[in-house]
C-alpha cells in the first residue's frame, strides 16, 4: 500500500511518501524534483504498522497535503489513422488514467488500461505517443468507422504478484526474480488475447510499458504470434494455450502453461533467453515434424 503527497506554499514545494508492506513502513521525502531521503522502521505485527501508517496519513494530510492525482484534469482523446496500414490508434488520457485502443480498421482492437501516480505522467505518456506514431506516418482525424472492441489488458505490479499464486512462476523467467521486491508494472489479459492478423508482442513495448506480460487464458491470432525482438517484453507468462496460424519466438523469456496447437510452424532462435512450452504441441518445428522433445541447448531453447 502507497500513498504520495505533496505540499506547496509561498516558500516551499515538497512531497512525502509512503509506504506499507507487511509489518514495514517506508518513507520517502524531499524537495519536489529531488530523489529526496528515505527511511523504514519495522514493527512487531502487521496490525501495529498498519495503524501508524493511518496516523501519519492523516497528520500529513491535516498540514495541508494533497493527493496530486486526485486533483481534476481536462481529459483529452486523440485518435489516428495510417493511411497506407489501414491500422489505427486512440489514446484517452484523464486524471493519469490512460485508455489505449489500437487495431485495423473494422476490426476487434486490443485495449489497453494504465495508470501513474507521478503527477502528470499520464499526460505527458499521451504527448509522447502521439508524437511517435504521428512520426510513424499516422494522421490525427475522426474515426472512419465505429471501433470495436476486441481483448482488454490491465495492469499488475510486480510487489503484488504472490497475492495471485497462479503467477508465481513468473519470477522464475530469466532474471524477472530480480523484480520480486520492486514495484514495476505488468501487462495483464485477465481473459486471455484474441486478435484478427499477425499479432508481435513488440507492439507493446513502443507504449512505453513496463517490466513483463501475464496472459491469463488463450492466445487466439488468426495469423502469427509472435515475440521476435529483445526490447519488450523481457518475460512473459502464458497461463492458457496457444492457437495461431505460426508461432515464433526470439530473443526473451517465455513460458506457456498450457498447449501449442498451430496450423504451419513453431521456430524459435534465442541467444539468452528461455523459452518453455509445458503442455501438447501440434504444427511444424522449422521443416521437420515436432516430436516429443527438442532441444537447442547452445541456444537455450527448450520445449519440454
Amino acid at each position: 500500500m502507497k500513498r504520495y503527497l505533496e505540499f506547496t506554499d509561498g516558500a516551499s514545494s515538497k512531497f512525502w511518501e509512503i509506504t506499507l508492506k507487511e509489518s514495514t513502513i517506508t518513507t520517502r521525502y524531499g524537495r519536489l524534483g529531488s530523489n529526496g531521503q528515505q527511511g523504514e522502521k519495522r514493527f512487531e505485527t502487521v496490525g501495529k504498522a498498519r495503524a501508524a501508517f493511518d496516523k501519519q496519513l492523516r497528520e500529513k494530510l491535516a498540514k495541508g497535503y494533497t493527493d496530486p492525482s486526485t486533483t481534476p484534469t481536462a481529459s483529452e482523446t486523440v485518435y489516428l489513422e495510417h493511411p497506407q496500414s489501414e491500422r489505427f490508434f486512440e489514446v484517452s488520457e484523464d486524471n493519469n488514467r490512460m485508455r489505449i485502443r489500437r487495431g485495423e480498421i473494422g476490426k476487434p482492437c486490443l485495449v489497453y488500461e494504465v495508470s501513474w501516480a507521478t503527477p502528470n505522467r499520464g499526460r505527458t505518456q499521451l504527448e509522447r505517443l502521439v508524437k511517435a506514431w504521428k512520426d510513424a506516418g499516422y494522421a490525427a482525424t475522426q474515426p472512419s468507422t465505429s471501433i470495436l472492441e476486441g481483448s482488454v489488458a490491465g495492469q499488475l505490479w510486480t510487489d503484488e504478484i504472490l497475492q495471485h499464486p497462479r503467477y508465481a512462476s513468473f519470477f522464475d523467467l530469466g532474471w524477472a526474480g530480480e523484480l520480486r521486491d520492486q514495484r514495476k508494472r505488468l501487462i495483464h489479459f485477465p481473459n486471455g488475447l484474441a486478435y484478427d492478423g499477425d499479432f508481435d508482442l513488440e507492439e507493446i513495448a513502443d507504449m512505453g510499458l513496463e517490466a513483463g506480460l501475464i496472459i491469463e487464458g488463450d492466445v487466439r491470432v488468426s495469423g502469427v504470434f509472435s515475440q521476435l525482438t529483445y526490447t519488450y517484453p523481457g518475460s512473459t507468462l502464458i497461463l492458457g494455450n496457444i492457437y495461431a496460424h505460426s508461432f515464433g519466438h526470439k530473443d526473451s523469456h517465455l513460458r506457456v502453461k498450457g498447449d501449442v496447437r498451430v496450423e504451419n510452424i513453431i521456430t524459435a532462435s534465442t541467444t539468452m533467453a528461455r523459452s518453455r512450452l509445458l503442455g501438447a504441441r501440434t504444427g511444424q518445428l522449422g521443416s521437420v515434424p515436432i516430436t516429443a522433445c527438442w532441444a537447442n541447448t547452445g541456444s537455450h531453447a527448450e520445449f519440454l
